[in-house]
């Protein structure tokens, strides 16, 4: 609860807004890909990018598009693993493993 505290009001609207569009994904995934795609686009080179890349690597997932979803989630790791919070480089090596148990089995 303090490391929420001591985010600003931006991360704090891009994790929410984020958390949003995941949440989409598994109920409306075409829908939640395209505001995933405008959210990466308006956080290109901000601390929020890998974040942004992650939630479409996700919704991607959720559409069953593999390929792509692994994409942006290896982008999503290169950049999480520079990160202190460690939760989201896991978040996001387990979205890859259910990509590759989705697509292989």
């Amino acid at each position: 609860m303090v490391q929420y505290a001591a985010m600003s009001l931006h991360a704090t609207n891009a994790l929410s807004h984020c958390a949003r569009i995941q949440a989409l994904a598994e109920r409306d995934p075409r829908r939640a890909v395209a505001l995933a795609e405008r959210a990466l686009a308006r956080c290109a080179g901000s601390g929020d990018a890998p974040l942004a890349a992650y939630t479409l690597g996700w919704a991607l997932l959720c559409w069953e598009r593999f390929d792509d979803a692994r994409a942006q989630l290896h982008a999503a790791q290169e950049l999480l693993a520079q990160q202190p919070d460690r939760a989201a480089g896991l978040r996001c090596r387990l979205a890859l493993l259910m990509a590759d148990v989705f697509q292989h089995g």
